[in-house]
């Protein structure tokens, strides 16, 4: 893939934000506002200069643990409309229904069984590859990428594949891809 695949992309992307604005906004608008809120409350004993070692224990678990989820929740719903988008780019649906769409993670329990399994996964390994050093890290996190959609895919597609196998699939797609990713990603940046 080269540079000028990359400025295609991002032309088709910013025609299709602007054309349907109000849709995704709406799409994305809960897992941006779950994001905030985790933020907010990771922040929250820095902005009241709360003394970590003041707070209580019990208090503190409760907070992380609240936390945690929103992230979570957060995480679901960036997936669900990353789904949806998907969908539309493939003409597999249209701009309708934006709140419906995002939560459609939920629609099927494989898909949601499934994120939660392989986000596990892919989250150890890539801790473990990090252990190495930091950079490896990276480079599988960019592997295993589309691990989530490739088993989304097969799910859609009646043959639903071992979270393993898409793990291996999606690192097998990305083999050679992973620098194209990345450069991408950080085109965003600005």
């Amino acid at each position: 893939m080269s540079g000028s695949d990359r400025v295609n992309i991002k032309e088709w992307s910013k025609k299709e934000l602007n054309s349907n604005f109000s849709f995704y906004l709406v799409l994305c608008i809960c897992a941006l506002l779950a994001y905030f809120l985790t933020n907010g409350i990771a922040q929250w004993p820095n902005l009241h200069n709360t003394d970590i070692n003041e707070v209580s224990t019990s208090f503190m678990s409760g907070w992380l643990g609240s936390s945690f989820l929103i992230g979570l929740i957060a995480s679901l719903l960036q997936s669900s409309a990353m789904f949806a988008m998907i969908d539309i780019q493939r003409d597999n649906a249209e701009h309708k229904n934006a709140m419906q769409r995002a939560f459609s993670i939920f629609d099927n329990g494989q898909y949601f069984i499934g994120w939660i399994i392989i986000t596990i996964i892919t989250t150890v390994l890539t801790f473990l590859w990090s252990l190495l050093l930091f950079i490896p890290g990276i480079v599988k996190s960019f592997s295993y990428s589309q691990a989530l959609l490739i088993y989304r895919d097969s799910v859609k597609a009646g043959h639903p594949m071992g979270y393993m196998e898409a793990i291996t699939e999606s690192r097998k797609r990305m083999d050679g891809k992973k620098g194209f990713l990345f450069i991408f990603d950080l085109s965003f940046l600005g």
